[in-house]
């Protein structure tokens, strides 16, 4: 019975996580986003978002010149700062 209660609370714990992802992809979809314009080059650029540990990081990215740009909550960070984070999640 111990096993059957624990997966059930699993059960319940990846419903709400996913609930709460869906609710987030919703208000970006709502969200009036402006395209970014590449420094380099003034081509707008593609953002992705990405979630790591519920917190979304942008990666802003030009087609032109090949321009990579991180951003979370309005500040700049390399590439290895988030294969850093992606480690660290997946680690425990």
């Amino acid at each position: 019975r111990l096993g059957f209660a624990t997966s059930a609370h699993r059960g319940e714990e990846f419903a709400e996580r996913r609930r709460q992802r869906i609710q987030r992809v919703n208000e970006m979809k709502r969200s009036d986003v402006q395209p970014t314009k590449c420094a380099k080059c003034e081509r707008d650029m593609v953002s992705l978002n990405l979630e790591i540990d519920a917190a979304m990081r942008t990666l802003h990215s030009c087609s032109h010149c090949d321009l990579r740009i991180w951003e979370a909550a309005g500040e700049t960070f390399s590439l290895e700062g988030v294969l850093d984070e992606i480690a660290d999640s997946s680690g425990r």
